[in-house]
């Protein structure tokens, strides 16, 4: 009876048990922020600090598809010869990355490209970065920080140049059918 309860007793502390975690000391990533009106396109960098032989690791990026058009994704410095992939679902992008050898370091993993939309309202909307599962090299568990930006959407405001036509014509009297050379200047 006592064996009996010990191997229960030792199954469930097995069970029950914490999965090692190798917490690299302030390990995180980030994602930038920006600001711009209807029409622009911005780039977000995601940055990340003090990782250590990560081997994959999985983020995902929520943002508003009333505010933001994902446009694409390039690798940072960072990643190397990792193999990548990004997979937008219309406010929710997951980026992947895998390497054998490990990714190391503080730097760019991703430069994020997005339009903002010309139907958006200006304001301040969330970029929210979260961290899903991240091994190191010995394929165990990574406590990684993730934080988050944010877009700041301005009003349209147009550019517009000033300019002015000048015409001189060689001839006062101009009969049907002829051809008349306008020459343009432009003017400030």
């Amino acid at each position: 009876m006592k064996k009996r309860l010990l191997c229960i007793l030792l199954a469930l502390a097995l069970i029950l048990a914490p999965l090692p975690v190798s917490a690299a000391q302030g390990a995180a990533v980030r994602c930038g922020s920006g600001q711009g009106q209807p029409g622009d396109y911005l780039y977000f960098p995601i940055t990340a600090e003090d990782l250590s032989a990560v081997a994959a690791m999985e983020l995902a990026l929520f943002y508003d598809p009333e505010v933001l058009e994902f446009v694409t994704c390039d690798n940072g410095w960072l990643l190397g010869d990792a193999l990548v992939s990004s997979h937008d679902a219309g406010g929710s992008l997951t980026l992947t990355a895998i390497s054998a050898e490990g990714i190391s370091g503080s730097g760019e993993l991703f430069s994020l490209c997005f339009m903002v939309r010309y139907d958006c309202e200006p304001g301040k909307y969330p970029l929210t970065l979260a961290a899903g599962e991240v091994y190191d090299t010995s394929l165990s568990p990574v406590s990684l920080s993730a934080r988050g930006g944010s877009v700041t959407v301005t009003e349209y405001a147009p550019v517009y140049s000033e300019f002015y036509l000048e015409m001189g014509l060689s001839d006062d009297t101009i009969a049907p059918g002829e051809t008349v050379t306008a020459h343009v200047r432009n003017g400030w």
